[in-house]
């Protein structure tokens, strides 16, 4: 083959790479489970590292229920990462409006995978939406080289 046809499929495959991209690497931040529309503001993986004094992780996450009946669901900590020493001082809240969705405040961040909510229920039609934060409160000079990461899962919880 000539440079010019292998200039036009390089070409080609880079044009189909980014349409891909453009098209797909989002989409950690708004998925479908069963019937729960579930989205992320800054994707499903949550992540503190770099300390500084007040330093918040947060992420908006909307919990939709498109079906024509109720719904129940969990969410979960899964693929958790905890480095931190000073465990007992890396904490995380879920905050939310809905009087009917869960709730937590300044709890300990797991070392583990772990659930958080296990029967929650939202009605047909409705959403639940959640702001979840994840902080320290502690001096980070001692946790400089410290860091949390995990994924908040949501999944349909089946009824038996």
């Amino acid at each position: 083959m000539n440079n010019k046809v292998y200039k036009y499929i390089f070409s080609i495959t880079i044009i189909l790479v980014i349409s891909l991209c453009i098209s797909g690497c989002g989409s950690k931040k708004g998925t479908k489970v069963n019937n729960l529309e579930i989205k992320y503001e800054k994707g499903s993986t949550m992540e503190l590292s770099k300390l500084d004094n007040g330093t918040v992780y947060t992420n908006n996450i909307t919990v939709t229920n498109n079906s024509d009946k109720d719904i129940t669901y969990s969410i979960s900590w899964k693929n958790v990462n905890n480095t931190f020493q000073l465990q007992n001082k890396l904490l995380y809240d879920i905050n939310t409006k809905d009087s009917d969705a869960g709730f937590l405040s300044k709890s300990q961040a797991p070392i583990a995978d772990f659930t958080i909510f296990n029967k929650l229920i939202i009605k047909k039609g409705l959403t639940h939406k959640y702001t979840v934060s994840v902080y320290f409160e502690g001096d980070p000079v001692k946790e400089q080289n410290s860091s949390f990461k995990g994924t908040i899962e949501i999944n349909e919880v089946k009824e038996q």
